[in-house]
């Protein structure tokens, strides 16, 4: 029987960390999410049949979806919030999936993992298409930008009615309407300065198990293939079909079956 998906809260660092969690009899599996993101982006994986004896929890990171802001936005005062969760629900190492900027989270947690798979991970500085047009402007300049996009967001849920696709809907109302503009713009200057200085890649480098490595075939990030594997030769890569940035929630399917193909063959 499988088992209830739980929305729950735990205390952190004066606020909250909210996730998502069911237990399961299989390796655990944490997600980490994006800019802008929030543990709405993996509500796939607690549907796909391919998962369901899997632990699984999903994160909103600090300052997204539910979970409180925290006053200074940095890599390793997030890499303690998620270290905790993991505590409050986990007695076994974890593999993570860490989708595009969560690569920067990730890399704080190695040695409490039994795996890595990065799901359009944002590993050099051709991968920051979106965290450049962040920080073209100044942080406290890019309020009014983001605003806009957040009417925007808000504009779509007034239509939910229209739209059939729920996960597009989780999409939408758990993310820009959910995180500031502060948080957005810290998260990019952060993460922005691990992947410029080649700090993500060549930790995952030089790591003693695999890192796989989830393009979609219509993405952007396919075309810096070669690019990475100049700095990370032994990077272990799948392409996901009918898929761009999200390819959890363009073509799930496929997304968690090759998931679960790389849980099979074991982990450190």
């Amino acid at each position: 029987m499988k088992e209830k998906v739980e929305t729950v809260t735990i205390e952190w660092n004066g606020g909250n960390l909210a996730c998502r969690w069911r237990p399961g009899k299989e390796n655990p599996i944490i997600f980490l999410h994006g800019i802008c993101g929030s543990s709405a982006h993996f509500n796939t994986a607690f549907i796909d049949p391919s998962l369901c004896n899997h632990s699984l929890l999903a994160i909103d990171l600090p300052g997204y979806g539910n979970s409180s802001p925290i006053s200074s936005w940095n890599l390793d005062l997030v890499g303690e919030a998620i270290k905790t969760a993991m505590e409050h629900f986990l007695d076994h190492k974890p593999w993570a999936v860490a989708h595009s900027i969560s690569s920067s989270v990730v890399i704080r947690l190695i040695k409490y993992l039994s795996g890595i798979i990065l799901l359009e991970g944002n590993m050099i500085p051709q991968h920051l298409d979106f965290s450049d047009k962040v920080l073209k402007s100044k942080r406290h300049e890019y309020t009014k930008e983001y605003e806009r996009i957040q009417r925007a967001s808000s504009m779509v849920l007034k239509y939910q009615t229209y739209i059939k696709d729920n996960i597009l809907l989780d999409y939408y109302s758990t993310t820009y309407a959910l995180c500031s503009a502060d948080t957005v713009w810290d998260t990019a200057n952060n993460c922005s300065n691990d992947i410029k200085d080649l700090e993500v890649i060549k930790r995952l480098s030089k790591l003693d198990f695999p890192v796989y490595c989830l393009y979609g075939a219509e993405s952007n990030y396919k075309k810096s293939i070669s690019d990475v594997k100049k700095v990370f030769p032994d990077m272990q890569l799948h392409t996901i079909t009918n898929s761009r940035h999200f390819p959890m929630i363009d073509n799930p399917e496929e997304t968690w079956r090759i998931v679960v193909n790389i849980l099979r063959k074991g982990s450190r």
